[in-house]
Parts: C-alpha cells; structure tokens; sequence
C-alpha cells in the first residue's frame, strides 16, 4: 500500500554535502512536536468533522422531516443507511488511488462535492433526491475524508504518535456531541425563513447549519501543506527538505538553518502515465484475490471472524444508540397515555409503546388499516436531543479513556468486557420501556395535523 509503495527503489538525491542522506523516518524524528503539529491538527479538525455531520444529521431530522419527504419507517431506515452504503461500496477503491494523489487535492475535490451536496439537501423536495445526496455524500466519507488521520500521521514521528493517536481521536469524535446540540437549539423550533423564494423551516435550517464543517474544511484545507512523505515519494526532495525545515523551526523556535539534516534518502520521481493505472487495477485485483484465500484459511478465519464479530456488534451498539434513539423517544414521548390506561391495567411494553397507532398523533388514524403510509407531525420535547447529546458527550469521554486503557496489558480483558452491558441491556428492555414512558407522560406529548393539513 501507501507505505510500501513510497520506501522501496530509494535513490539519494541531496541538497547538501555536508551530511549523508536521512530516511523519512530519521528526519521526520528530527522535526520533533509543538506548534506546527497543533496547528495542523487545528485546520484538518473541520475535514475530520464533516464525515461526522454527513452520517449523524440525518438522524435529526426524521420527525421533523417526516411528512415533507414522506418518511414511512422503512423509508427512515433506508436514508439513515445510505450514507453507509455509499462509504463501504466504494471505501476499497480509494486505498488504491491514494498513493498516486495529493491527499491535500483529494481533501479539496472532495470537499468542493460534498458543501454543494449539503447545500442541495436543505433544499429537495423529494425523498428520493435526498437519498442520492447522502449516497454520494458517502462515497466521500469513505474515500477522502477518511484518510484525515493517515495524512496527520505522516507528519509524525514513531515517538508521538501513539499519544497523538489518542487525543486527535478525542477532538474528532467530539464532532459526535454538536448534531445532537444543534438539535437540541434548532429542531424543537417553529421556524420559517424565506431563502431564494423557498419555505425553510427548523430542519433545513438545521441541516443549512451543518453544511459549515465542510465549507470551513474546504477553506483550511487550500493552506495544508503536502505531506512530506508525499513529497519524498514524488521525487520532490527539495520541497520536502523545506517543509521539514519548517517544521523543526516552529517546533523548536529555532533557526531552519540549524535543521541537523541536511539531504533526503528518497526514491524516483514518480510519473503517472497510464499504465501505472492499469498496473494498479492488476494489483487490485490480486490484493482482493490473496486476502481472500488468506481470510479463508483455518490459520486466519477463526480471528478474523472473532474481530468481525466484535467489530460489528461495537458499531451496532454505537450507531443504535447515535443515529436511532432519539427519533425512538421521540416517538416514546408522543404516547397517548390517556387512551392506553383507559383499556389497560398494566404498563406498555417497549413495542407497544412504538407502535404508531398509539401516539397521540395516531389517534386520527385508529380506523385505518395501513397506517405506515400516513404521515404523522411530532411534538418534539428538546429534552429528546439534550438526552441524546448527553449520551453522545459520554460516548465521547469514555473512548477518550479507553484509548488510554488500552494501551495496557489489560486491553484484551477490557474488549471482552464490552460486549457485557449489551447483552444485560436486554433483559430490562421492557423495565426500560417502562421508564421512558413515565418520562413520557411527564414530558406531554401532542399532535399535529396530517400532511394533507399542511
């Protein structure tokens, strides 16, 4: 991959013939860490950030949105996943187009696409156009914008970069916790603003606000450098021996001139003519073909399938709990309690209490026999989304420290502990449902007109 492609057939092109040739590694050592790498993590923070608010503001805006783009909840399910779909079926492909392309033109193109994206969004009208917008949306999660920390890294020695993981980690997923405020501030609203002639109530205002990371990342990323591994693989030895020098004098406040290397080991200018890309096409297909008769191996599968395992449920569990639980209480909240204690006894279990003809919106719909179809208008209670940023903020400190943790002997132990709170959860699901319903019932709950109403 990357890394290979840019270490082997290295010749020594010098700029100076005092000392001998450094490797990358050598010199990305002598650069040290300081105001330079906490710049640089500053202004690729907005690129990080906007892969988050592709795949998370969705979430937000299913009640609201409901009866302009005609949400049913399959059709909910569908837009949530989208974004995923895009990023998974085309995330294989961009690892082998990087080693031949600025990450820093491949930040600009991608994020061009995805603030016009964001922008058009606020603005369809149609369920099915907003679905292709989170599509492609995700071909550039999954490609560029994913590659925020190998770029990071590249600028690093083999010293700081365990730590700097650690905490680069912690400020990305922070991203997590302001959807979620920003719902809690915009969505409960009843807003209407005129924009080019067009009605924009809270959720486009909503997801209007959203476009900003992208936008902003776009402004930042004109002035990131190229990364100096980058450089060196490209045959630009003199660009990169600047950067470095660069480097090491906003780290240290020292002279560049006193940068102790003074050539680079690196290899060949590299030229892209087209059979480099047929050569990569070849190699992808071989790389695909090898992992799997290696992943299928009795040497390789039992792990492989234990880490899938893990990996899965892990992200199961967190996008659950990110991208579905506020619309489920939301739902919680809306239920018509005086109905149900007119006919019943006991308290509602957790599906009962979802199921739609029981909210004080279904009321008008009790005699219909597809209410999946009709279109219900929420009384949205902000604490749903102070609910959901809480849980978001907790998320976030806990990773934090588990990246910590993990670094120990004991993280193995820790893995396996995961999975624990998920499998006791579901035996007090219907406890669970329980509660939220007195929290319900505590919080009100209302109904709108359908959509035929306006």
């Amino acid at each position: 991959m990357l890394a290979s492609d840019r270490d082997h057939d290295k010749i020594a092109t010098k700029t100076d013939n005092v000392n001998e040739p450094a490797d990358f590694d050598k010199a990305i050592s002598a650069t040290g860490y300081g105001l330079f790498n906490v710049l640089l993590l500053l202004a690729v923070l907005p690129i990080a950030w906007t892969a988050v608010f592709d795949t998370t503001s969705g979430a937000f805006i299913l009640a609201s949105a409901e009866c302009d783009l005609e949400l049913t909840f399959f059709r909910k399910g569908v837009l949530v996943a989208f974004p995923y779909i895009g990023m998974t079926t085309t995330s294989f492909i961009w690892d082998y187009i990087t080693p031949y392309t600025s990450m820093k033109t491949l930040f600009m193109l991608a994020l061009v696409g995805d603030s016009i994206l964001n922008i058009v969004s606020t603005g369809v009208q149609s369920y099915y156009i907003f679905l292709l917008v989170k599509f492609v949306s995700g071909i550039f999660i999954g490609g560029p914008l994913a590659m925020v920390m190998t770029y990071l890294t590249e600028f690093h020695s083999a010293r700081y970069k365990p730590r700097f993981a650690t905490w680069t980690g912690f400020l990305f997923s922070v991203a997590n916790i302001i959807p979620a405020a920003l719902g809690f501030s915009i969505l409960p609203m009843d807003w209407h603003v005129d924009i080019l002639g067009q009605d924009y109530n809270s959720w486009r205002i909503y997801l209007l606000i959203c476009s900003i990371p992208p936008v902003v990342g776009l402004v930042t990323a004109t002035m990131l450098p190229e990364s100096p591994k980058y450089l060196m693989a490209i045959g630009r030895s003199d660009a990169a021996l600047k950067l470095l020098r660069r480097m090491y004098c906003m780290n240290t406040r020292q002279p560049p001139d006193t940068f102790p290397i003074k050539a680079l080991l690196v290899r060949q200018k590299t030229q892209l003519p087209r059979p480099v890309l047929e050569a990569s096409l070849e190699r992808m297909r071989v790389s695909l073909y090898n992992t799997k008769l290696l992943l299928t191996t009795t040497a390789y599968l039992p792990a492989f399938c234990f880490v899938s395992f893990l990996q899965f449920g892990s992200m199961l569990g967190f996008n659950v709990m990110r991208l579905w639980v506020p619309h489920l209480f939301i739902i919680l909240n809306n239920f018509d309690w005086e109905n149900w204690t007119s006919s019943n006894e006991r308290q509602p279990t957790m599906c009962e209490m979802l199921d739609c003809r029981a909210t004080l919106p279904g009321r008008r719909y009790l005699n219909y026999s597809n209410v999946d179809d009709m279109c219900f208008r929420w009384t949205i209670n902000p604490v749903i989304y102070q609910n959901s940023t809480i849980i978001a903020s907790s998320a976030v400190l806990f990773s934090f420290l588990t990246g910590f943790i993990t670094t120990t002997k004991l993280r193995k132990q820790i893995i396996n502990a995961r999975g624990l709170p998920d499998i006791g959860g579901k035996q007090f699901r219907n406890k669970l449902g329980a509660v939220s319903a007195v929290h319900a019932d505590a919080g009100g709950g209302g109904y709108r007109d359908d959509k035929n109403s306006g």
